[in-house]
């Protein structure tokens, strides 16, 4: 008689908590790696507007690029085709880029301190894109700076601010949320 009075947890109870506590786990799962991803794209961001300001400086103050002799690449067509292999997206490619492509030599610029790009210190005259992409590059007419390895968002590789104001409003937008 004094068992059928005691209350106990049943597994219904049990097996509703337990399928709640999961679905809470995805959900944030889910969105701590799209926080990810966003700051991964914002110190990229980052890390273009502080290599330009200090190339632009550069390039004032020796009327010369910080650059490695010799080329990365020798044409937007290979730049494409790089691009087309990491699953990138040839529209952020600056359409007056003409000329070769050379890898910045991060250690000429003052100051600098970056997310990415380590592979610089590895580059030698027969080194070819194919062995190091953790690196920037900078075509030589437009002056225009890539990120060759590229960082993922949201299902979209970024490997360059992209020329339009909307795309990078849209990912700022998408970081705000989740700050």
């Amino acid at each position: 008689m004094k068992l059928k009075n005691d209350k106990g947890v049943t597994l219904l109870i049990l097996t509703i908590t337990i399928t709640v506590l999961l679905i809470i786990t995805g959900i944030t799962i889910t969105n701590s790696k799209s926080q990810i991803e966003i700051k991964n794209a914002d110190n990229l961001y980052s890390d273009l507007e502080s290599i330009s300001t200090k190339v632009s400086d550069y390039y004032l103050k020796y009327d010369s690029l910080p650059v490695f002799e010799n080329a990365y690449l020798n044409s937007i067509g290979e730049l494409k085709l790089l691009c087309i292999s990491n699953g990138e997206d040839v529209s952020l490619i600056n359409p007056n880029d003409d000329g070769r492509y050379y890898v910045l030599d991060l250690s000429e610029l003052d100051n600098l301190t970056l997310n990415y790009g380590k592979d610089f210190m590895k580059w030698k005259d027969t080194s070819t894109f194919k062995t190091y992409q953790d690196l920037y590059i900078i075509n030589e007419a437009t002056h225009q700076i890539y990120y060759p390895k590229g960082i993922k968002c949201n299902k979209k590789i970024y490997y360059t601010k992209e020329n339009s104001a909307e795309s990078i409003d849209k990912i700022e937008n998408i970081s705000l949320i989740f700050k």
